[in-house]
């Protein structure tokens, strides 16, 4: 089955090189969740940075997400 990762900054070695490094650091059976959540949030962090090329931008999205999280009390800058 495909995927199309290629399109959103991803690639098949770069997802097998997260998972892999959340198995070396969380290798405990039982901990196969917490594993498995690493690699996909090294996923989407680098999709996001893929698609976020100028200061400008990453600026923009990190406004924006602030804004919808308690109505931008937090801040990640």
């Amino acid at each position: 089955m495909e995927s199309e990762l290629e399109g959103f900054g991803l690639s098949k070695k770069s997802l097998l090189i997260a998972y892999y490094v959340a198995a070396a650091s969380i290798f405990e059976p039982e901990r196969s969740l917490e594993r498995l959540a690493w690699a996909k949030t090294t996923a989407l962090l680098q999709t996001l940075e893929s698609n976020f090329k100028d200061d400008e931008t990453k600026s923009s999205f990190v406004d924006q997400f602030n804004k919808c999280i308690n109505g931008g009390v937090y801040s990640i800058k």
